[in-house]
């Protein structure tokens, strides 16, 4: 993981190109390190369309987490941005904290948002759907793990599922324990917010020597990574 700090123009070493279609996109990348040995990097994209059953979807209407527990102490389990929805279990609970809880189906186990926050409203038909972590790829450590800040405002959603993927180097030291690369992560999204007066960090994903994908934008958000291809593409540091 390296900080490349040019990302306003076309500046990535490799570029991979990925036609997904509307079904399951696994990309594969090998690349020689040192000359020594072979780093390994499984980055999986979930893009697909399904219908969605009918039903009742809780819907953010600012940041938040999306917790384990009925209580702001519980663990987070990830960040939703401004309109993603979740399934809806139409169960609330008041917490010890007074919240109004919402129950939510978060990757198939129920998890819980406070309801002050969401808008509860008809699941929308052929909705997109992606999940953050699939089997045999490395762990992605979610924006809510590293402590991201929350963005100044939203670029917007990607339009369509995007067509290709932009493996990024840089210059700066790499990670190699989770702590060093969440302190990473931390320091890029701190420099593009407090340095570049973006409204987030730019990459779609960053990969860590940790063995760690860390969630930057994440799958839907448009990011702030390849000139003029930002809408069209992941873009994602190694």
């Amino acid at each position: 993981m390296r900080a490349d700090n040019h990302i306003s123009s076309i500046s990535y070493i490799c570029t991979g190109y990925c036609d997904m279609g509307d079904k399951l996109f696994r990309c594969l990348l090998e690349e020689k390190k040192e000359m020594n040995s072979l780093l390994l990097v499984c980055f999986a994209l979930l893009a697909y369309f399904e219908e969605v059953y009918a039903g009742q979807c809780a819907c953010a209407e600012i940041s938040l987490n999306v917790l384990s527990g009925a209580s702001h102490t519980s663990q987070a389990l990830r960040s939703l941005s401004i309109g993603d929805c979740l399934t809806y279990y139409d169960h609330d609970e008041i917490g010890l904290d007074g919240i109004k809880w919402a129950s939510v189906d978060y990757n198939g186990q129920k998890a819980w948002i406070n309801k002050r926050f969401v808008n509860i409203k008809p699941c929308i038909l052929d909705k997109r759907r992606r999940a953050v972590q699939l089997s045999g790829c490395p762990h992605i450590v979610t924006r809510a793990e590293w402590g991201a800040r929350a963005p100044t405002s939203h670029s917007g959603h990607l339009p369509a599922i995007p067509k290709y993927v932009f493996i990024h180097h840089g210059a700066s030291p790499g990670c190699h324990t989770k702590t060093d690369c969440i302190a990473k992560v931390r320091s890029y999204q701190n420099y593009h917010m407090d340095g570049h007066h973006w409204s987030d960090i730019g990459y779609s994903f960053i990969v860590g020597e940790d063995g760690h994908v860390y969630e930057g934008r994440g799958w839907d958000e448009i990011g702030a990574h390849t000139y003029n291809y930002n809408s069209v593409g992941l873009g994602n540091l190694l």
